[in-house]
């Protein structure tokens, strides 16, 4: 079994930075809708109830430059993850084009709404009552790539997710982490 750095316990001071971030700007990179949380009110407990965020990452044995190139081939995506059906990139990969998507039987429309090569890619979309923001970012470290991914839910949807399974988030991203780890170090 392949062995990656989850740190969930540092969900705290991750929310911290990205406020700070978040407050500061960043070009207008739409971010997760946890970072923006009220201290206390009738908004946070809404939120609390219908936002799901997860973040987690992994170290992949390939220079950054092969790990951007399979994340980032969008229409291959259905070769390294199962749940995915069919990919169609509409138009060039830059922010703004539309990715249309099957993925466990749903459709789905999402925006590209960040491409920096070798550094960050992510999008947003909606699908069956929710919302989803989407960020990947990847960092060199040598000859190997810490890749992280980070996503927010919202919506009507979610909360019942969560019913069913508190942890689905974090074991969709774990499992896309590995999966392309594993595409990565296999070739």
């Amino acid at each position: 079994m392949a062995q990656f750095p989850v740190d969930l316990n540092q969900e705290d001071e991750n929310r911290k930075q990205n406020q700070q971030v978040f407050e500061q700007g960043r070009g207008g990179t739409p971010f997760c809708a946890c970072a923006n949380r009220p201290i206390l009110s009738l908004s946070l407990i809404i939120q609390l109830y219908t936002v799901d965020c997860g973040r987690t990452e992994i170290i992949i044995n390939a220079p950054i430059a092969k790990v951007w190139q399979t994340q980032s081939d969008i229409e291959a995506w259905p070769n390294w993850q199962p749940d995915i059906a069919a990919v169609k990139l509409d138009g060039d990969l830059k922010a703004g084009t539309t990715i249309r998507w099957k993925a466990q039987g749903l459709t789905i429309r999402s925006r590209l709404h960040t491409v920096e090569p070798d550094s960050r890619i992510g999008w947003t979309g909606n699908v069956l009552g929710m919302y989803t923001i989407h960020n990947w970012t990847f960092e060199a470290q040598g000859e190997t790539t810490r890749a992280i991914t980070e996503e927010s839910l919202s919506g009507w949807l979610t909360p019942l997710m969560k019913l069913f399974d508190p942890h689905f988030l974090e074991k969709s991203l774990t499992a896309t982490l590995l999966r392309l780890k594993i595409k990565l170090e296999e070739q």
